[in-house]
């Protein structure tokens, strides 16, 4: 490029356009892109006199460059990773193998990345296409770190010739932090003080989202599960509808990388053992996401047990699709609801101040716009669900 040749141009373009030609035609008649011609006005500056003058492209941020033994590292735990037909091969995968091997001075994930970008074994990224099916969906909001957590249970799973053991997994919607217990059980005697012993680490979140197991929602003949516990705390629980594990699918995906990165590749010889490894992979996928103090909240009564019967106020959300019986299913129990309201998502609202006299399951739509106001069974009343 002659650059005596291009800043004439450069100057050209600019005193054309100050001349009030327009810039269209400046481009036409220097034979150069409109784009071009808005970039040297950008650039100029009459206090300049070098205003025209190329700049450098050179980076001006230079990479340190790791060790060359760390890209060898970095370069054999990705083919060991992908030596397994189902294994994650991305940055966080390969920096848990090389913890998992001992090493101690891990590169960020974006090393890592460049490093399999530079070695050409970069995984290309294919994102699924979708069609809108034009339904809204009432997804919880999750702006700052406490607004929503996502918890499910994983297993029942087995030590090798061993006992039966589950997990229960929480994670933040904003900080996308991982919370992780060991449970024999999935009775409320454990996974409600294992609840807390999360909540302790991560916050108390505004809002939990869970399916609809028994453990989390209760029965009819027996309200409570996690769900009374988690109003006594405070805690709003959201249940997803019916057979779409989907609308959990961050702590989905949680449960998938746990068992691929640890439980099908470790040997536990001990409950304890894997209690302890439980610890070090939620530590170190916590450490990669930097602190997330805001929006924590503290437990208003923090390892106590569920107290009797129901708090004076709390409210429990259920997500239903509603199909063409235009009927509300919950608790085995069905309602039916306007028309208007066929093949869309509904949020039906427990609030136990409201005696069932008054009707204390409201039904709101996706556009938050309320429909209808049900009673429930009577056993569902605060007081007469007493013990």
């Amino acid at each position: 490029m002659d650059e005596k040749l291009e800043r004439s141009l450069r100057e050209e373009a600019i005193r054309r356009r100050l001349a009030g030609e327009s810039v269209s035609a400046v481009a036409r008649s220097l034979n150069r892109s409109r784009e071009w011609v808005h970039l040297w006005l950008r650039r100029y500056d009459p206090d300049d006199p070098d205003w025209s003058v190329s700049r450098s492209r050179a980076a001006k941020r230079v990479v340190r460059q790791l060790p060359p033994e760390v890209t060898e590292l970095v370069v054999a735990a990705r083919k060991r990773l992908a030596a397994h037909a189902w294994e994650h091969v991305g940055a966080e995968a390969i920096l848990w193998e090389l913890k998992r091997q001992g090493l101690v001075e891990l590169p960020s994930p974006a090393s890592v990345k460049r490093i399999l970008a530079r070695e050409g074994l970069a995984k290309p990224r294919v994102r699924e296409r979708r069609g809108k099916s034009g339904i809204v969906y009432p997804e919880p909001e999750a702006r700052a770190p406490g607004d929503v957590h996502e918890a499910d249970f994983l297993g029942p799973r087995h030590l090798e010739g061993g006992p039966r053991f589950f997990l229960l997994v929480s994670q933040d919607r904003a900080s996308r932090h991982l919370g992780l217990e060991l449970l024999g059980n999935r009775s409320q005697s454990q996974s409600w003080p294992a609840l807390q012993r999360i909540w302790s680490r991560l916050g108390k979140p505004e809002r939990l989202k869970l399916d609809n197991h028994a453990a989390f929602s209760g029965r009819l003949d027996h309200p409570g599960g996690l769900m009374r516990a988690c109003l006594w705390q405070g805690v709003t629980p959201v249940f997803i509808p019916y057979r779409e594990p989907w609308r959990n699918g961050m702590v989905e995906k949680s449960n998938d990388l746990i068992q691929r990165q640890l439980l099908r590749r470790e040997r536990f010889d001990s409950l304890e053992t894997l209690e302890r490894r439980l610890g070090e992979f939620e530590g170190f996928r916590n450490e990669r996401r930097g602190a997330a103090e805001q929006g924590r909240r503290a437990l208003s009564d923090a390892f106590g047990p569920v107290p009797k019967g129901w708090p004076q106020e709390g409210r429990a959300e259920f997500v239903r699709f509603i199909r063409s019986d235009l009927r509300l299913y919950l608790y085995g129990r069905s309602w039916p609801l306007p028309e208007a309201l066929a093949y869309s998502y509904v949020t039906a609202v427990l609030d136990v101040a409201k005696p069932p006299s008054q009707g204390n399951l409201l039904v709101v739509d996706a556009s938050g716009e309320l429909q209808d106001e049900l009673g429930l069974p009577v056993s569902w009343h605060k007081e007469s669900a007493m013990r």
